[in-house]
């Protein structure tokens, strides 16, 4: 049972595991797997430290599509 608290904190603790799921997931899916990681990790939406995860996982989520269309358009140019 432990391992099962040390893994929830890691997921909720290092946003950036749950934001690489995200680019994973159908974009029919991602609704579904969005609230669930909402209300599984951060359900305390009211507390300060949790709020600041959330918004952590958010950004670490834009931060991986945004490179991965930054490299999209390096390879675009580099083929003009």
């Amino acid at each position: 049972m432990s391992q099962y608290a040390n893994l929830f904190f890691l997921l909720q603790s290092e946003p950036r595991h749950v934001a690489s799921l995200c680019r994973l997931v159908s974009l029919s899916e991602i609704d579904t797997l969005l609230q669930t990681v909402m209300f599984t990790l951060y359900g305390n939406q009211y507390e300060q430290r949790e709020e600041h995860l959330l918004l952590t996982m958010f950004q670490a989520g834009l931060l991986l599509l945004l490179r991965l269309l930054a490299d999209c358009l390096v390879g675009l140019v580099g083929t003009v």
